[in-house]
């Protein structure tokens, strides 16, 4: 008598299933206005593990029933969902039908392993396909009708496991963000070095006349609320020749940092996308190391700390600290807290949109600089361990994607 595993037959996916390619319908038949039969044309109609179809046909060709699977089958092969109604198949998908001889469900995660594969096999160059006699030859290894189902078990049952997990995961990246925001909250208010002020005694500053502005806020006795251009030297960016795009401009020696560099430094810019050559240099000017790059434009309020000498746009504003009353970061660190809400921290008179003059009237808490290079360290450490926890959390959910591969792999073959 047969073993289980023995009683297992090599097949292919044409004996187990019936498979309609689909027929792009005329398109004097097809609309958006949700007349006739919703159309499934490729990978753009699959969303999550569903279908939502953008267009329609009073002329529908080819169609799937309610429970088929739907399988993409051009440009992005292998993806997979279930029909929950009729539709009508475009070019891009093919309609697969269990037989009685297969589980649905287990055809559906043998389809999901198998997507990769089917993916390989693609043929094209501008739209890889794959088409009917391959999808009809496939090889599956079929067990009986009640080890299927028993497999199936176990899959839902993993998966569920997983996407409890992943919800978990999920969770991270929002709480983050809401401690980010918390502790540079504290920061800047004072309550993040309490404790360091209690055993580090300075003099209460003198109190000073408001002018136009209202403080968002109440400071600790030894902070004063002082304008941005009165911890250092603020200036734009020089970009003079027109057209900027000259080609002449670049391609030489000299880093010349953009907006979008500086959103994506996270804080500390070490690495540029263009370079100016000496035309380019001779209508600029280098900032050196150290200097805060703030944007003013496209990027609105990004900032960044150069690592190296380089050039910017106008743009894009440099702030170059006083070192006996200021620290860098701990300028850096406030514009990350108040870059949504700049006009909370600028005179009345200041105009709304953000520009060089508003950053010099831009008022900033200023606690005495030994207290800044201990909020600096403590930000440092606590955004740092929230990076950690970031990537871990993001190593876990590959990880979780790979286990789930494995498992399906292992338990649809052996």
């Amino acid at each position: 008598m047969p073993t289980e595993h023995e009683a297992w037959t090599h097949t292919t996916l044409g004996e187990v299933a019936s498979i309609e390619m689909g027929q792009s319908p005329s398109g004097s038949a097809t609309n958006h206005d949700g007349n006739g039969m919703p159309l499934i044309g490729g990978a753009s109609d699959f969303v999550g593990e569903g279908l939502s179809a953008s267009r329609f046909t009073t002329e529908p060709t080819k169609l799937c029933e309610p429970g088929d699977l739907v399988l993409c089958i051009r440009a992005t092969i292998g993806r997979l969902a279930v029909a929950d109604g009729r539709y009508c198949l475009g070019r891009g998908v093919a309609g697969v039908r269990p037989s009685k001889a297969v589980d649905a469900d287990f055809l559906r995660y043998f389809l999901i392993a198998a997507a990769d594969a089917l993916d390989a096999a693609g043929v094209g160059t501008t739209f890889r396909q794959i088409d009917k006699k391959t999808l009809i030859g496939w090889p599956m290894l079929l067990p009986p009708l009640g080890v299927q189902r028993s497999i199936v078990k176990k899959l839902r049952a993993g998966f569920a496991r997983s996407e409890s997990v992943r919800k978990e995961l999920a969770c991270i990246s929002p709480l983050q963000d809401r401690y980010q925001q918390k502790i540079l909250q504290a920061a800047f208010t004072g309550k993040l070095t309490e404790d360091w002020r209690s055993k580090n005694h300075f003099k209460p500053r003198p109190t000073q006349a408001a002018g136009d502005f209202k403080p968002p806020y109440q400071l600790p006795t030894t902070w004063e609320w002082v304008p941005l251009a009165d911890l250092g030297v603020l200036d734009r960016g020089r970009s003079r020749h027109r057209p900027r795009n000259a080609p002449h401009l670049y391609g030489g020696p000299y880093p010349f940092v953009q907006t979008g560099d500086i959103k994506a430094a996270n804080g500390c810019l070490t690495s540029f996308s263009q370079t100016y050559s000496e035309a380019g240099l001779a209508q600029s000017r280098i900032w050196p190391k150290g200097t805060l790059c703030i944007t003013i434009a496209a990027n609105i309020a990004e900032t960044a700390i150069l690592q190296l000498d380089a050039c910017f746009p106008d743009s894009v504003v440099g702030f170059k600290p006083q070192a006996s009353v200021c620290r860098v970061e701990y300028v850096e660190f406030f514009f990350r807290t108040a870059k949504s809400e700049l006009e909370a921290f600028a005179p009345a008179t200041a105009q709304k949109n953000i520009n060089l003059e508003t950053l010099r009237c831009m008022r900033v808490p200023r606690p005495p600089v030994e207290e800044q290079a201990e909020i600096v360290a403590r930000l440092t450490t606590e955004l740092g361990r929230m990076k950690r926890i970031a990537v871990e959390a993001a190593q876990a959910s590959a990880l979780l994607n790979r286990l789930e591969t494995a498992n399906l792999a292992k338990l649809l073959t052996t």
